[in-house]
């Protein structure tokens, strides 16, 4: 009924150097892919794993989760995911594994400033209490009052 609640199960940041993933590594045992260690899904430029073998992030030396190695969520009908500034503000790349295809919200990167003075008019207790809000994915606004305050938003 309408009036019954709902339960939504939602995990994040699931690094996949210790979960995996269903793109297969050299050698990650928790993933099943692997078996076929040195396959052409293993190289391929399409596995998430091998996104920064041709970017300068290939010079970084240490695991940074989540940019360095590709983090997995898992939701499932109604999930919902904040809004938010990028790690590090680069861009970010998702992959939907499976399931109906998901609805996706975003800012021009060149209308970051007008995106946060937004923000900070329709929530300003939250930027005092932490001022870098945008960098945690704790918030969210309807898409619609960021339009109403000029922002341009894009919808896939």
């Amino acid at each position: 009924s309408a009036e019954e609640d709902v339960k939504i199960e939602y995990g994040s940041e699931l690094h996949s150097t210790i979960h995996g993933s269903g793109f297969p590594t050299n050698g990650n045992a928790l993933n099943p892919l692997d078996q076929a260690t040195g396959s052409v899904y293993t190289r391929s430029a399409w596995n998430l794993n091998n996104l920064n073998a041709s970017s300068l992030l290939r010079f970084v030396r240490e695991d940074i989760p989540g940019v360095i190695s590709p983090w997995i969520y898992v939701g499932m009908c109604f999930s919902t995911f904040c809004w938010h500034y990028e790690d590090h503000f680069l861009y970010s790349v998702n992959y939907l594994w499976e399931g109906e295809p998901k609805l996706w919200y975003g800012v021009p990167g060149d209308e970051a400033g007008l995106f946060e003075e937004a923000m900070r008019d329709y929530a300003p207790e939250l930027f005092v209490q932490q001022p870098d809000l945008l960098f945690h994915l704790v918030t969210m606004i309807s898409p619609k009052v960021l339009l109403e305050k000029g922002v341009h938003v894009c919808r896939a």
